[in-house]
């Protein structure tokens, strides 16, 4: 780790090289999903496509959507394309507006997951050791988590507050000297005009 990078060598790849790399990792991907789930090989039967058609970024065009309804249909794990022995953790969408979209994650998706957001920590200036608080709840919206896991993999302290008790939300980042604040907009607002 460098200062203003947590994974220096990925964030600064060549255009050339960033565009290989998304090439090699869709066709692994296109390759695994094709032969481990039934839903998207005939998905990509019916549209007339193949793992091996896509040669290029621009062939990504050539494959079928697949939509939160094909998500909900396929409720609650039919969109897995690993042995369900395998999963670690799953999250899910509320269902408000039909069966919930299941969000079922690999020790490998969560290593990710933490990577993308430690990556996100760094470029905005929050360094390992820094103190977050975290305001999404910890259950079955990602939200928390998602937060947590980047905190946890780039040791930073963090402060689970959780959402709600805005008042407190106030004493916590006075008394623990927080320097990053993660949740939604409107909360962070919110909090702003509780402290104003």
């Amino acid at each position: 780790m460098t200062s203003g990078y947590w994974n220096e060598s990925a964030e600064t790849m060549s255009r050339d090289e960033l565009t290989s790399h998304q090439l090699h990792k869709l066709a692994e991907t296109l390759d695994h999903a094709y032969n481990r789930n039934a839903f998207y090989k005939n998905k990509m039967d019916a549209a007339g496509v193949a793992p091996s058609d896509i040669k290029s970024l621009d062939d990504v065009s050539k494959l079928p959507f697949v939509d939160k309804t094909d998500f909900r249909d396929q409720y609650p794990l039919g969109m897995l394309c690993v042995d369900r022995s395998q999963l670690r953790e799953m999250h899910m969408s509320s269902g408000s507006t039909g069966s919930p979209v299941v969000m079922a994650y690999t020790q490998k998706d969560l290593d990710q997951w933490g990577e993308c957001v430690a990556r996100c920590y760094y470029m905005a200036g929050l360094v390992s050791g820094d103190s977050i608080q975290i305001t999404p709840s910890f259950g079955l919206f990602n939200g928390g988590f998602g937060f947590y896991h980047g905190a946890r993999i780039s040791n930073m302290f963090v402060v689970p507050t959780g959402s709600g008790n805005t008042s407190r939300q106030v004493k916590m980042m006075k008394d623990f000297n927080i320097k990053g604040l993660m949740g939604v907009v409107s909360y962070g607002i919110r909090i702003m005009e509780v402290m104003h």
